[in-house]
């Protein structure tokens, strides 16, 4: 095996690995479905990293790395969808929801 491909199958598994990671903070995220101490803003950069990846790994004939880059960017889209999703749904129903009236962060100052 020669030193390119090593290296190549070296960064693939680190981006399946990361993507393993992420994955769990994706569940969390699901199961909470309440967005605290994460900006879409922060994940949103680490897809267009991963965008830049699928895009730069098949120009260096890096294959794996490219199959790894696949799975950390599609759990970062999924990431950054829940993000918003759940900032969305939040937003309107503290702001403009038929509960609105009864949530305290809703409520006017006189």
């Amino acid at each position: 095996m020669n030193q390119a491909l090593l290296s190549d199958m070296t960064m693939g598994l680190i981006q399946v690995v990361s993507a393993c990671f992420l994955s769990k903070s994706v569940w969390m995220l699901y199961q909470a479905k309440l967005v605290r101490g994460v900006s879409a803003v922060t994940v949103a950069f680490w897809v267009a990293w991963g965008f830049w990846d699928l895009y730069y790994f098949p120009s260096l004939n890096q294959w794996w790395a490219f199959a790894g880059g696949v799975c950390v960017t599609l759990m970062n889209m999924l990431y950054v969808g829940l993000i918003v999703l759940y900032n969305y749904r939040e937003k309107r129903l503290v702001h403009g929801g038929a509960l609105a009236k009864f949530n305290y962060f809703a409520r006017r100052t006189a």
